[in-house]
């Protein structure tokens, strides 16, 4: 129950969210068409950062899902592992728990394949905090509103003593610090799961492989034919005293003769060709 309410309440934060950031896109859509020609590039990058945030929330949730599958898988390993190891401590090896094992070992080798750390990971956690180090720095540069609206002016070559242009300029910066307010919480949370993520896997892998190595220590032990019955003993005398009859070694020298006979002339067949295709080959 704890757990449901738990996922409950990070769905609905999830939910809000969403809505909160496509409400930005949608409001920096507008703004862009209304802005003059001559600010339009504010209002672009304004506009940008809000798609990406966008972008940045669907990644998050994938991570934060797979995320959640791996801790519970981990979970799960370690709980059996545990079992396992009582039960074998508690009632030995016998042949029933060894049979389980065996069967536990072949899920173990299939979970072992579905779930390993990507190799890739490490690349997209080094460019993500690339971006949050710039990102920080644009952030840095927004403090002080009035600077950077003079700054924004000049880079684009537009007229500061013009105080329409100056004070939708300002107010255009002041969105766009809003936007990256809101894109680095989320690029954060996103590289913190992506960290928990990969944490979480190679623990799931450790687990996995330390669970395999303790039921391999176990399982050669295991009987993997049933012990010899009276039946067993009852077939091997009578093939003891059908191999002490001179009358059968007769039949059994018989049937190896064949054999060969049979091997002798396969042989021949195949030397006789592959000869013709060396002979041929000389020819040309």
């Amino acid at each position: 129950l704890a757990d449901a309410t738990r996922q409950a309440l990070l769905d609905r934060i999830d939910q809000l969210r969403r809505t909160e950031v496509s409400s930005r896109v949608d409001v920096a859509g507008r703004v862009l068409k209304q802005t003059p020609e001559t600010l339009k590039p504010i209002a672009q990058t304004t506009l940008d950062y809000a798609t990406e945030n966008q972008a940045i929330l669907l990644q998050l949730k994938d991570t934060a899902n797979a995320r959640s599958e791996s801790e519970r898988l981990l979970d799960s390993v370690k709980q059996e592992s545990q079992r396992t190891r009582e039960k074998v401590e508690t009632v030995g090896l016998t042949d029933a728990l060894g049979i389980l094992l065996r069967t536990k070992r072949t899920d173990l080798a299939v979970l072992r394949g579905q779930h390993h750390p990507d190799r890739t990971r490490r690349g997209t956690v080094q460019e993500l905090q690339l971006k949050l180090l710039q990102l920080e720095d644009t952030r840095t540069d927004l403090t002080r509103l009035e600077q950077a609206t003079a700054a924004a002016l000049d880079k684009m070559q537009v007229d500061s003593s013009d105080s329409k242009l100056r004070t939708q300029a300002h107010k255009l910066l002041e969105s766009q610090r809003d936007a990256i307010d809101s894109l680095l919480q989320n690029q954060r949370s996103y590289f913190e799961s992506l960290v928990a993520l990969d944490s979480a896997e190679r623990e799931l892998v450790q687990q996995i492989d330390e669970y395999t190595s303790y039921i391999d220590g176990w399982v050669l032990w295991v009987r993997s034919v049933p012990p010899l019955g009276v039946a067993d003993v009852r077939n091997a005398t009578a093939a003891i005293k059908w191999l002490s009859q001179p009358a059968e070694w007769r039949e059994l020298a018989g049937i190896a003769v064949e054999f060969l006979r049979q091997k002798l002339f396969l042989t021949g067949v195949f030397g006789v060709a592959f000869l013709g295709l060396l002979l041929r080959q000389r020819q040309f």
